[in-house]
């Protein structure tokens, strides 16, 4: 996907109103950067003049976390995952863990919020340069989308999305050429 910087900024700049995210809020990085996952994190915590540290799954650890006053983190539910399988304690310095990427299991999201991890449920694609709707509270069966972007289906019933975030182009390998 073709994807401008300027769509990228708006994804961010929306998030970052929309959660009151700023200056004095540190990003921790576990997502790859070279995917819209990671690319968001350096979009928001860029508009807002946040902090970001980075380190591998492999390495995350609630210290880590407790060590950089991370306040601010992106994860996908296998990570939600590992994190209840080793039944982590969020620490008070964690305000919002934004999960995406793919469906989140209600019990296992349950099963983190017990552990006192403070979800939100997203919803995003790398074609409008991430997220751009959210879940209320964990039991709502419906996203509801951010400010500024409308979601509604055409007469052949697929998805259409407003927003002003969106990729411009993609290309795609036929015959061996890229189209």
């Amino acid at each position: 996907y073709a994807i401008k910087k300027s769509a990228f900024l708006n994804s961010a700049n929306r998030v970052n109103k929309f959660y009151n995210l700023d200056s004095s809020m540190n990003w921790g990085c576990v997502l790859p950067t070279y995917h819209v996952g990671g690319l968001s994190i350096l979009a928001r915590s860029y508009l807002a003049h946040s902090k970001v540290y980075f380190t591998t799954w492999k390495q995350f650890s609630v210290e880590w976390l407790v060590e950089n006053q991370i306040q601010l983190l992106s994860v996908v539910p296998t990570q939600v995952y590992d994190i209840v399988k080793n039944k982590l304690k969020c620490p008070s310095c964690l305000k919002y863990v934004f999960v995406g990427g793919a469906n989140l299991n209600e019990a296992l999201a349950k099963q983190a919020s017990d552990l006192g991890w403070p979800l939100k449920i997203t919803f995003g694609m790398t074609e409008t340069s991430s997220m751009f709707a959210y879940k209320q509270n964990r039991e709502d069966l419906s996203y509801k989308t951010y400010p500024g972007i409308k979601v509604s289906s055409t007469d052949q019933g697929r998805l259409k999305i407003i927003t002003d975030s969106l990729a411009e182009r993609y290309l795609q390998i036929k015959n061996r050429k890229i189209e």
